[in-house]
């Protein structure tokens, strides 16, 4: 939390100069205490919960007829972030700044404070503009936990746009033991996110994986099934079985006189392959091995064989190897390009 909301003072922040309920949130003790002074008939029209609060029925209710402007402490809420719900209560800015102060940690606890206090209509629109920030959506800078957050937003907002945009994402970003970390966080609440979400989420980036895993294994096979052979443009020692791109006039290494020639043949080939793919970590016997990595990251390497892999055959581009490599990396990103996004509606 930010300096601001550690600081308690005295006299309470006035979101209504005219209010007349004080509400005391979070515990002094914990340097996490924030006073505002506020309309009950405000928050009362934006909250159900509110709004029985300060009914007859309640003693805070009473104590309105009775007292001009009293104190009703909330120990168990976060000040900065009640602060912010309260605002949009009043028709004030939620947030002075944010893009210093808004992250995806603070829009799940804003979150979770709304659905307390059943008031995520009011809130909904300062949501919606908040969940389509271009920072908040850079898959660069988000972690499992920041699509946890967005996500839980979404779905308590019913925005479902961002939660297609963001289940999507996690589903290419993410790895099946991330949601561990999402069960060992307060901001994750289980009972706000339901667990068929989660294992749609799951089955998403399991399935994708598996799928890639399988264009390996593809590739392969149809490295195989190319018979013919072409001359490289390189020297081969037999002796030593080294390999010279310079193509010298004899071994540097044995000092044989005359280097041979070598073929880019089907066996060469598949060898090839099935070394640069270990080189990459992409040599598994199962698909459940690949998922040490997100799908992202899968590609990044699958696209990097291309370009990584030295092999000087005369047939260019036409090669077998070349073109198992250039197709396999292209079908992968339509794998990632496809990736299917969960609705909303479904999960209602």
């Amino acid at each position: 939390m930010s300096e601001k909301s550690k600081k308690s003072g005295n006299q309470p922040k006035p979101l209504d100069p005219n209010g007349d309920v004080i509400l005391v949130v979070g515990i002094e003790s914990l340097e996490k205490l924030g006073k505002f002074l506020v309309s009950s008939k405000a928050l009362s029209l934006a909250s159900p919960v509110f709004k029985k609060l300060f009914s007859k029925s309640c003693l805070e209710g009473s104590k309105l007829e009775e007292t001009k402007c009293f104190e009703v402490p909330l120990p168990e809420d976060d000040p900065e972030v009640m602060e912010i719900i309260l605002r949009a209560m009043h028709f004030l800015d939620p947030i002075v700044d944010e893009d210093v102060y808004l992250d995806s940690g603070l829009l799940a606890d804003i979150t979770i404070h709304a659905n307390k206090y059943d008031c995520v209509k009011p809130l909904s629109s300062w949501v919606s503009k908040w969940l389509n920030k271009p920072r908040l959506r850079s898959s660069e800078e988000m972690k499992a936990l920041d699509y946890g957050h967005m996500i839980l937003a979404s779905y308590v907002f019913r925005e479902e746009d961002s939660f297609a945009f963001f289940s999507s994402q996690a589903i290419r970003s993410m790895i099946p033991k991330d949601f561990a970390i999402w069960e060992d966080t307060d901001l994750l609440p289980l009972l706000l996110l339901p667990a068929k979400i989660r294992d749609s989420l799951k089955s998403g980036i399991e399935e994708l994986m598996d799928q890639m895993f399988e264009r390996l294994q593809t590739a392969e096979t149809q490295l195989r099934m190319h018979k013919g052979g072409h001359l490289m443009d390189v020297g081969y020692c037999g002796k030593c079985e080294k390999t010279y791109l310079d193509n010298p006039k004899k071994c540097p290494s044995c000092r044989k006189m005359r280097l041979g020639t070598k073929y880019c043949s089907n066996d060469s080939r598949v060898s090839l392959y099935s070394a640069e793919l270990k080189r990459a970590g992409l040599r598994p016997t199962s698909p459940k091995q690949m998922r040490a990595r997100s799908a992202t990251a899968l590609y990044e390497r699958i696209s990097s064989l291309h370009s990584s892999v030295n092999h000087y055959c005369q047939a260019g581009m036409g090669c077998p190897l070349a073109t198992e490599l250039r197709l396999c990396s292209k079908d992968c990103k339509e794998l990632l390009m496809k990736v299917p996004s969960l609705e909303l509606a479904d999960f209602r």
